[in-house]
Parts: C-alpha cells; sequence; structure tokens
C-alpha cells in the first residue's frame, strides 16, 4: 500500500477510492505484465468507464475526466501504477465559484461519490479505500 492509502478529495478532503488493477506482481509471478497490461486491458476499462459515466450522466471533457452540471470527476493513475483513484471536486466558474453550485456539490459530495462508486463496483471492479496507517479496505456498497 505505502503512500497509497492517503488518496484524498481536495476539497472536502475526505479519502479517495481506488480501482485496483490486475497489474504484474514479479514477486508472486502472477498478473499481467506491463506491455500486455497496455495492449489489453487499459483499453477495455476506458471503455467501461465511458460507458459507465455516460449512463450516470457525466460528458467526456477530456481522456479521464468526465463532467456534469455540479462536479468533476478525474481518473488518475496511483503512486505505484496498481490502482485508478476517482476525484471528485466541484467545477470551477471562472476564478472563483458560484457559491450556489459551490454549496450544492459539496452538500451532495457523499451522494455523489457513493453513486459512482456504486456503478464502478457494478462493472465489476475491486474498489479500496484508506482506513489508517498504511492499510487498506475494500469498498462494499451499502
Amino acid at each position: 500500500m505505502g503512500a497509497g492509502c492517503y488518496y484524498t478529495h481536495k476539497e472536502t478532503g475526505t479519502k479517495a477510492c481506488w480501482i485496483v488493477l490486475p497489474v504484474y506482481d514479479a514477486e508472486n509471478g502472477d498478473g499481467l505484465d506491463e506491455q500486455e497490461w497496455n495492449e489489453t486491458e487499459w483499453d477495455f476499462i476506458t471503455e467501461d468507464l465511458d460507458g459507465m459515466m455516460d449512463t450516470l450522466g457525466y460528458y467526456k471533457q477530456d481522456r479521464l475526466t468526465y463532467r456534469n452540471g455540479l462536479v468533476e470527476v478525474t481518473f488518475e493513475s496511483t503512486y505505484y501504477g496498481d490502482g485508478i483513484v476517482v476525484l471528485i471536486e466541484p467545477i470551477y466558474v471562472g476564478n472563483y465559484y458560484d457559491c450556489k453550485l459551490y454549496n450544492l456539490a459539496i452538500t451532495n459530495h457523499t451522494r455523489i461519490e457513493n453513486r459512482i462508486l456504486k456503478a464502478i463496483h457494478k462493472c465489476g471492479y475491486k474498489l479500496r479505500y484508506a482506513t489508517s496507517g498504511y492499510t487498506s479496505a475494500e469498498y462494499t456498497p451499502n
């Protein structure tokens, strides 16, 4: 786990979940090597994310960033490249926040996050979140 346990959403300061990727483990000799991973799985996961986020009402802004009227959802690589962090932030309007939209996004942050994580979990991806120290636990939707 290491430093990967402390991914947080910038505005709320709450801990973010990440999607666990089946990358190659040289110690145990299992998983896909980096070349196989790049060729086979990455396109499949981005297609899954595109379809899932479209179903949830988000439009694609760039490669792994999606938006709706309130928030921007970014999928970033973890520190060690063994996962994809799900980061959710309120949308900036110019150089400042529109107070009503910002307050609405912050108030509903947990609900928005749970909805996205449930959809990811439903697609069959394993999710984890930080617990304490250098440990993490598997995310299971309510």
